[in-house]
């Protein structure tokens, strides 16, 4: 970004404009790759139109983030023992 805002101030800045969850918001970034676009169905539509977003055919998907674990032990202990 030009001004050097990361894009996980936005989505704080998107969650807290529309009062919708950071998680949901979130949610809608990764499946919708598209900070426009999940910023408008936040304010515009709120909880309800971004829990309507789902996998899109054609539409890339953002990876998650996942942590590394040390041994087996720490994920199943992380995992419930499952």
């Amino acid at each position: 970004m030009r001004i050097g805002v990361v894009e996980g101030i936005l989505l704080e800045a998107i969650a807290d404009a529309s009062s919708v969850e950071l998680d949901l918001v979130r949610r809608g970034n990764m499946l919708l790759g598209n900070l426009g676009e999940v910023a408008r169905l936040a304010v515009t539509q709120g909880r309800t139109g971004l829990e309507k977003v789902g996998v899109q055919l054609f539409t890339p998907m953002k990876p998650m983030l996942a942590e590394m674990a040390d041994d087996i032990k720490d994920v199943l202990t992380q995992h419930g023992g499952r």
